[in-house]
């Protein structure tokens, strides 16, 4: 069965248009704007909450996992979560911390805070949906919080697709427990996105 017509997606639109908000798939590579993301959870000009995909050049189990992603984000906002709250008090842009991560190093540890409690959730749903490899969606997360990690300690964002790839193929096929143990980038990560 196709993701685009599951039963999981039905349920991500349903519980946007409750709020008034709405999925927007972009057929672009990107959502737009400066930064060269796939998806995007923000709130419109009348405060309305939107999810924005970039299906692109993805395969269906990429961008439905980039939709997965962003869902959870919107679960941590839409549930007044602690973590969410964590990062928002900070009143900073994502942007922002990634120019200058030197100076936002408690910022950073709230977003990665916020990151893996959001991956931790998209994990949750693909695996118990049975949606898709969550073990594959695992490396991809585990690169990414690994992006992140290696931004807190030596103040760069690794954004190579090429290095980002030979990393995604040798993360673990799970989560792990808490940022610190990302902090501690095993050396061959190091190796690849130094």
């Amino acid at each position: 069965m196709s993701l685009n017509n599951s039963e999981v997606l039905n349920i991500i639109e349903e519980d946007l248009k409750d709020l008034d908000g709405k999925v927007v798939f972009v057929k672009g590579r990107y959502c737009g704007g400066k930064s060269k993301c796939s998806g995007l959870f923000y709130m419109d000009g009348n405060d309305n909450p939107i999810i924005k995909v970039a299906k692109g050049v993805l395969k269906e189990e990429e961008w439905f996992g980039v939709l997965i992603h962003e869902y959870a984000h919107f679960i941590q906002w839409r549930d007044d979560t602690k973590i969410w709250n964590n990062y928002c008090d900070y009143d900073i842009t994502y942007s922002q911390i990634l120019l200058k991560p030197e100076k936002y190093k408690k910022e950073l540890l709230a977003l990665m805070n916020l990151e893996l409690d959001c991956e931790k959730r998209a994990f949750k749903i693909i695996k118990n949906n049975n949606l898709f490899d969550y073990k594959e969606y695992a490396q991809n997360a585990n690169s990414i919080l690994y992006k992140y990690a290696f931004l807190y300690n030596y103040n760069n964002w690794p954004d190579d697709n090429r290095k980002y790839r030979k990393v995604q193929k040798i993360c673990p096929v799970k989560l792990l427990d808490n940022v610190k143990d990302y902090l501690d980038i095993p050396e061959d990560i190091v190796v690849i996105y130094s």
